[in-house]
Parts: C-alpha cells; sequence; structure tokens
C-alpha cells in the first residue's frame, strides 16, 4: 500500500498537469512503472476520456521527451476532433 499524500501536494499537482497539459507518473502509484498521460475530451466536461502512455521505470526516462509528449498531446487533439468532445 502507498503511502497518504497531503491534499495540497495533490492539488498542487494537479493545478501543474492542466497547465502543461499532461502529466507525469514515475513511480508514484507503482514502483516500477511510469507513464505520462493527457485528457482527451475538455477538462470541464463531467466525463473526461484520457490516453496514456506507459513503460517499465527502467525505460520510463523516454516518456518525457519532448517529441513524445508533443506526439501524445497531438492524438489526444485528433481524438477529441473526431469525438468532437
Amino acid at each position: 500500500m502507498l503511502p497518504p499524500v497531503p491534499a495540497a501536494k495533490v492539488q498542487g499537482r494537479l493545478l501543474r498537469d492542466r497547465e502543461l497539459g499532461y502529466a507525469l507518473n514515475f513511480g508514484l502509484t507503482e514502483p516500477d512503472l511510469g507513464a505520462v498521460g493527457a485528457a482527451v475530451g475538455q477538462l470541464n466536461r463531467p466525463r473526461v476520456l484520457a490516453l496514456s502512455l506507459s513503460a517499465p521505470i527502467s525505460r520510463a526516462e523516454a516518456l518525457q521527451r519532448p517529441d513524445v509528449i508533443s506526439n501524445l498531446l497531438a492524438t489526444c487533439r485528433g481524438i477529441r476532433n473526431e469525438l468532437n468532445c
């Protein structure tokens, strides 16, 4: 079981992630897993779709590369446009 995280820390991460347009998670919820994710739908709608990429922590550094993140965001935009959400 993971240790509890203070609410202020969670809120701070959410604000940062929304400003960036994506979220990174390297070992925070699974010790051997890294991931990057982005919303597909609009954040102000009740059912937000998301897309994430994950890798074992030993190879997860690649998920932070600018080209990977820009392709993730472009893919999310494409899905959003196709679904009109």
